[in-house]
């Protein structure tokens, strides 16, 4: 009697650790950024975003992505705010930038016992197209007769 109260008490505590540890491998949930999480976009473009979400054991999970902008866009949107994932557990979406006007904000994606990805978004009027034509003179004090 007491080998079965003991074996039960065992049973009890093994399976509280294995659902408070959210149990066996490849159970945690994570967002992974496919790409760069710094994204530098012009004025008026459209640029596609990636997130995989997954479980540590790098197996997709399907289930619901959300999105959201977070700080001073400058007039910057999302062409969804939110998608299911896909086979490979990939959610895409696209970003179109402002306007006009820089500005610097977040995108933040979320799921199910994930934390949060987050992109860092620089919106901006872009570099001027460089002419690379003219003339051009190089000085150099390389001495050949040195090289060996």
């Amino acid at each position: 009697m007491l080998k079965a109260k003991l074996q039960i008490t065992l049973f009890a505590t093994l399976f509280a650790l294995t659902a408070a540890c959210g149990g066996g491998g490849g159970d945690n949930a994570y967002l992974s950024i496919i790409g760069d999480k710094n994204v530098f976009i012009d004025n008026g473009d459209i640029q596609t975003l990636r997130v995989r979400y997954h479980d540590s054991a790098d197996d997709a999970l399907q289930g619901q992505v959300a999105f959201r902008l977070v700080g001073s866009t400058g007039g910057a949107t999302l062409n969804r705010s939110s998608a299911l994932t896909d086979d490979n557990g990939v959610v895409e979406f696209e970003l179109r930038a402002g306007k006009s006007g820089t500005a610097s904000f977040t995108i933040e994606a979320t799921a199910d016992q994930a934390a949060a990805a987050r992109w860092r978004v620089s919106v901006g009027n872009g570099v001027p197209d460089l002419d690379p034509t003219g003339r051009y003179e190089l000085r150099s004090k390389l001495d050949l007769s040195l090289i060996h």
